[in-house]
């Protein structure tokens, strides 16, 4: 019996255990509100939200995320704000080579690159890929990623014009409510389910 506790533990230990990350690696999670839904029925993929892993000094995993706020958290927490019965996926950037193989150095760069262009900026609710405000550049989640590690990337990822038609009226409710007022559709964006099925990354689970 007591193999089989073990295996079991093996089975329901997290995720982010069994994956080797490094500096640069992308975290997507599928996040339980009504807007995360709407984002994954749009897009067809089970993710709604991302950010991109870092390590600190000591070697304490964070992810860099727009959530409200420009900011970074645990892992462990930033997993613990998925729907439940979800599962992260990792993504890999490919790098250029002149990065590629320096996981220190890029992890550095990664801080210090966020710290002085992204913290501390305002989240954007339009989604729109050049929103500014008093803060300076606003941002969403997958912008962030986007932009925070295009330059390191072989092949930078560019925005595609995003669109707003599964269960329109919906969308039609929430921008209702922000600043623009109505959806930015042909706008040039990308959003989480984009980032997975790009060629820049490879799936690490």
């Amino acid at each position: 019996m007591r193999w089989l506790l073990i295996a079991a533990l093996l089975l329901l230990a997290p995720l982010a255990q069994a994956v080797t990350l490094k500096p640069g690696d992308v975290v997507l999670i599928s996040q339980p509100c009504f807007m995360c839904s709407l984002i994954e029925i749009e897009e067809g993929l089970p993710y709604s939200h991302g950010g991109v892993i870092v390590r600190d000094q000591v070697g304490h995993i964070w992810v860099l995320e727009a959530l409200n706020q420009i900011g970074r958290i645990p892992l462990e927490t930033f997993l613990a704000h998925r729907r439940k019965g979800t599962e992260p996926l990792y993504l890999r950037p490919h790098l250029k080579s002149t990065i590629a193989g320096k996981p220190n150095a890029f992890n550095t760069w990664l801080v210090q690159r966020f710290n002085t262009q992204f913290a501390g900026h305002s989240y954007d609710p339009d989604f729109l890929w050049s929103n500014r405000d008093d803060r300076g550049e606003k941002f969403y989640c997958s912008e962030l990623i986007i932009k925070l590690l295009n330059p390191a990337l072989t092949a930078p990822v560019q925005p595609l014009p995003m669109h707003f038609n599964q269960y329109r009226e919906y969308w039609l409710k929430y921008f209702k409510n922000t600043p623009i007022g109505a959806p930015p559709d042909g706008k040039p964006g990308v959003s989480p389910a984009g980032i997975a099925k790009s060629t820049s990354f490879s799936v690490l689970n």
